[in-house]
């Protein structure tokens, strides 16, 4: 007995005495010499080997405090929960490959092996994380937005511009506002500033890319919430990797590969699935950890995906986000949408992230003739748009110029269309703009300030048309177009007469004859549509 007693206190964890309890089979083993230290004299040894053993467990201690604060920070999951009854055995047959049909779509070849209905091969899955870090946007969380951000940038990719530094380092400006990771932000304070500043994004707008030394993920340290010295990123682990947890996989959706958080029940998730579940939320706004997802409802985890259903062999786990038109109903994993190019894109809170489905998302249209657009001449008849989005015929009355200031948020976000009175710690209107790089406060519209850091102003010419009707309205050069051009579709479909000549469309006789037909919705979409009278209420 006293025997016994012995050992077990020889095995103990030195803070086991400040209340963090240890299993014994969880204390590393100390791990046997190598036969060329022999030479060694034996005292020196005996010295080596204990503070060798001793760092692994102060090392191995310090982990399992970091991961015990996180549980705490934590609620469990009920048992009933979908996330709990999802665990799968280890013992369970996966489909043989070989049997399967050959992947048609594009866009879903480089992920065959990716599904987690597959074999776990860390070799697949370091493969494509060194893939996704060498191409734009370099960061496995900002490619969450990299779809809009191409559609919305066209030529212009100076904002994904790798900045070279010291060291072999690698910096570029992340994708994702700071305002996607706190989902808290509240309204309800008037006149509060909004806290989205964030120590890992630098003056410029720019934030270190780092990649994970055993799985290849690369990320920003602003998306991930990496912090440490220099030297130490040149070997950073990802939180997965650094836990040993590298087989887990994603608990919200159905790929694997990418960058991962702690959750809840010892879960793991990508903190791009995070980002897109309105639901989720960082409890460590900084630090991107961990994930809470008790507040996810239920209904998310019912959704099917409409992209992996027919490709994973199993029951489809994890939860879905939807599309934000409407009351369209299609589904999707954040991860299956972001890889088959669905749009999404930062919004407003509370919903974060605007989604739009492929059949909802508008037509790209072509970019005008700058030649079509030149100078135009006070008295000249044009075609311009007003205030309710319809074109219609006016003349050019006065050539002006209007001041817009060009801002960079402390999140890294900008905007170069700011007018001078938004600006609240200064009287810009009377004493002009403030110096370059001087700290400003901006009041946004959503009524809130916001920090950030004056970059330019710009003056653009500006007209003011006056309509048939008699009002006068100041529009940028884009929005007129000559008598003499091309009109595209768009603006043909909007043009209306002015108010004065409103019963004109009932003057003519062939009204009937030229009147569409009334469109009859198909049953498949018939809970996306909304009835003219709701409309109506909803636009008055």
């Amino acid at each position: 007995m006293l025997f016994m007693l012995f050992k077990l206190q020889s095995n103990q964890c030195p803070l086991a005495d400040s209340g963090i309890i240890i299993l014994k089979d969880t204390i590393p083993v100390r791990k046997p010499m190598h036969d060329e230290m022999k030479v060694v004299a034996p005292e020196c040894l005996q010295v080596l080997q204990e503070n060798h053993y001793v760092s692994e467990e102060q090392s191995y201690c310090k982990s399992m405090v970091k991961k015990q604060q996180q549980q705490e920070e934590l609620c469990r999951l009920p048992r009933h929960h979908p996330l709990i009854k999802e665990v799968h055995s280890d013992d369970e047959v996966y489909v043989d490959v070989e049997l399967e049909q050959e992947e048609k779509e594009e866009w879903a070849k480089p992920l065959t092996q990716l599904w987690q209905c597959r074999p776990y091969n860390p070799q697949t899955e370091r493969e494509y994380n060194r893939n996704m870090g060498q191409q734009a946007p370099y960061c496995s969380i900002c490619l969450l937005f990299h779809t809009y951000h191409q559609s919305e940038s066209n030529s212009d990719s100076s904002s994904m511009t790798l900045v070279n530094r010291p060291g072999g380092r690698q910096w570029s400006k992340p994708l994702i506002p700071e305002m996607c990771f706190n989902t808290q932000t509240s309204k309800t304070n008037d006149g509060v500033a909004g806290q989205l500043s964030n120590p890992h994004v630098a003056e410029d707008g720019t934030s270190r890319l780092v990649s994970c030394a055993q799985c290849c993920v690369r990320v920003h340290t602003s998306c991930y919430g990496v912090s440490g010295d220099e030297a130490e990123l040149d070997d950073w682990l990802c939180a997965r990797c650094e836990a040993d947890a590298a087989t887990e996989d994603c608990c919200l959706c159905s790929l694997r590969g990418g960058a991962l958080q702690r959750a809840n029940n010892d879960k793991w998730v990508h903190v791009l699935c995070a980002i897109t579940v309105l639901e989720a939320r960082f409890v460590n706004i900084t630090e991107r950890s961990p994930i809470d997802l008790s507040a996810i409802p239920l209904p998310r985890f019912r959704l099917k995906c409409a992209y992996c259903r027919k490709r994973m062999k199993r029951e489809v786990k994890g939860c879905c986000v939807q599309c934000s038109h409407g009351r369209c109903s299609t589904a999707f994993h954040p991860t299956c949408a972001q890889a088959a190019g669905i749009l999404m894109h930062p919004d407003d809170w509370p919903f974060i992230v605007y989604i739009t489905c492929h059949r909802h998302r508008a037509p790209i249209m072509p970019e005008r003739n700058k030649a079509s657009m030149r100078e135009l001449a006070v008295g000249q008849k044009v075609i311009c748009k007003y205030k309710n989005g319809r074109y219609y015929h006016s003349d050019v009355v006065e050539l002006t110029t209007a001041t817009f200031y060009e801002v960079v948020f402390d999140d890294g976000s900008y905007s170069d269309n700011l007018f001078p009175e938004d600006i609240e710690n200064r009287d810009c209107v009377r004493l002009g703009p403030p110096a370059e790089g001087a700290a400003v406060q901006v009041r946004w519209t959503d009524g809130l300030i916001y920090g950030a850091k004056f970059v330019a102003s710009h003056s653009i010419p500006m007209y003011l048309v006056e309509f048939e009707d008699g009002s006068q309205i100041s529009v940028k050069r884009e929005d007129i177009y000559t008598l003499d051009e091309n009109l595209p579709k768009r603006v043909k479909s909007r043009m209306s007469v002015a108010s004065d000549m409103r019963f004109e469309l009932f003057t003519q006789n062939d009204v009937k004859q030229n009147s569409k037909r009334q469109r009859v919705i198909n049953s498949r979409y018939r809970e996306d549509y909304i009835e003219p009278v709701i409309y109506r209420a909803i636009m008055e």
